[in-house]
């Protein structure tokens, strides 16, 4: 069963920012470390520090002769069965690593030739590097190292939709500045006694780190042909075009795959392990369908539309329009708009705003307001009203009441319809010649348009609209 069933929801994945768990089983799905490196949301920035900073006082103490304590520090941590994420051969009971496993892998650290030659840089290069660790294990290091981090965004998800929880022992979280573990306790959701941490969906892949298989093949094993060509080996062969040409098969005949292999060349030649992990970050870039709900984005946005149609207008229906609103924002916007908050507290707690989200930064209009100098907007303010009546200058007011220096000054004021579009347009443009940041509105017709793009595969039509917005109410200001 599905979190969003087991809890209500009733919601598609494509409306979740977060991955919709099977709450009874495992899903094959990994967090990638490397996501958080191609990102540059703080939610990303934060989690990339916390994995280099246990990487770095692991390696640092194995250099210094503390073993002991890197041993202690790696038998800390457990297999996360509480993600719900990975395959596990008893299902979602974890394993754990365990004092055992954690000097084994102290060894197999200590004996890698990359170890020996400084070729360790990231805590992926564990995987390519170290024998008996694969993209699994660096699923479960990673987890378990931005495991506070995973807290507080299940907290924030549950309070913006709803799920219920209860104050659990929730496990260990890395503390960066004393560089041990803590306890932590926390209020989460619970499913059979046992709780739940959720996972953004943009930081989850089908594989997670880097693979070692596919340096050698893709990187050393070329890298290998060429060195053959140029020094005109006994392995080139002259084609009957006059091509000169090695084969790959004899090349690995000659040197059979393994980690100490691939160590030594990348060592000696580290260009070749700078190209890979380059291409593979780039891959990284777009986020991979992690469910059917995915790849029937046409269904779940004909849905959304209709929903929308029939919601009530006024009071009676807001809780039911800002909870839809939430939804079809996911599903236009992702992973532009991401993590997105209900209702927070600001300016230590006298104003509150309906949804923040951060700003993803995916589409070139939201790269462009993350340095726009009318609203450096590394946070979207949204507000939504059900009102029977256009809004007016108090709502336009409101919204700007949240904007700061920190956060940004660009904000989304939703809404259902008006008589006169081009009026708010005016006061938004207002806004803008006044020095205070930037206010789009946006009505039912854009949602319906934008949805409607997005069932026909037009992904870029919605922020391209949205910019047309953008541009509109600046330029509103400039008469």
């Amino acid at each position: 069963m599905k979190f969003s069933e087991f809890f209500g929801l009733n919601k598609s994945q494509s409306e979740l920012d977060f991955v919709d768990i099977d709450v009874e089983d495992d899903i094959p799905l990994y967090i990638d470390p490397v996501a958080f490196t191609v990102r540059e949301d703080d939610w990303s920035v934060e989690c990339n520090d916390l994995v280099n900073d246990f990487f770095d006082t692991i390696l640092n103490r194995i250099r210094g002769g503390e073993n002991a304590v890197a041993e202690s520090l790696m038998a800390g941590l457990a297999e996360p069965s509480e993600t719900h994420l990975g395959v596990s051969e008893a299902g979602v009971k974890g394993r754990g690593i365990g004092i055992g496993q954690a000097r084994q892998l102290m060894r197999a650290i200590r004996r890698s030739s990359a170890f020996e030659t400084g070729n360790f840089s990231e805590l992926v290069d564990f995987e390519l590097f170290v024998d008996n660790i694969g993209p699994d294990k660096i699923s479960d290091l990673t987890t378990n190292i931005i495991r506070g981090k995973l807290i507080d965004y299940t907290i924030s998800q549950c309070r913006l939709h709803g799920v219920p929880t209860k104050n659990v022992a929730a496990g260990y979280v890395w503390n960066i500045n004393s560089k041990r573990w803590d306890g932590k306790y926390a209020n989460l959701p619970v499913v059979d006694d046992g709780f739940v941490l959720l996972v953004p969906k943009h930081c989850v892949r089908r594989t997670a780190g880097m693979d070692c298989k596919k340096l050698y093949n893709q990187g050393v094993v070329n890298f290998l042909v060429q060195q053959h060509l140029d020094k005109s080996s006994s392995l080139v062969e002259i084609l009957k075009s006059g091509k000169k040409k090695v084969y790959k098969n004899k090349v690995k005949a000659e040197n059979p795959f393994s980690k100490d292999l691939v160590s030594t060349i990348t060592s000696n030649n580290p260009e070749v392990l700078v190209q890979f992990k380059e291409k593979q970050r780039l891959m990284r870039t777009r986020v991979p369908d992690i469910s059917e709900d995915d790849l029937n984005r046409k269904a779940v946005a004909e849905l959304l539309s209709d929903r929308l149609k029939e919601t009530p207008l006024g009071h009676a229906g807001a809780s039911d329009y800002h909870n839809l609103v939430v939804g079809i924002l996911e599903v236009i916007f992702f992973p532009d708009l991401v993590y997105p908050e209900k209702e927070r507290e600001i300016n230590d707690g006298r104003k509150r705003v309906d949804i923040l989200y951060t700003n993803g930064m995916d589409s070139s209009f939201f790269s462009m307001i993350m340095s726009h100098n009318l609203c450096n907007a590394s946070k979207i303010f949204v507000e939504c009203k059900n009102y029977t009546k256009d809004p007016s200058n108090p709502e336009v007011d409101q919204i700007v009441g949240r904007f700061d220096l920190n956060r940004g000054r660009f904000g989304l004021l939703i809404f259902r319809s008006c008589e006169d579009y081009d009026l708010i347009l005016d006061r938004c443009g207002d806004v803008v010649r006044q020095g205070n940041g930037v206010v789009v509105p946006i009505d039912d017709n854009f949602l319906h348009e934008s949805l409607a793009n997005i069932s026909s595969g037009f992904h870029g039509k919605v922020s391209s609209r949205l910019r047309g917005l953008f541009d509109r109410v600046v330029d509103k200001a400039m008469k």
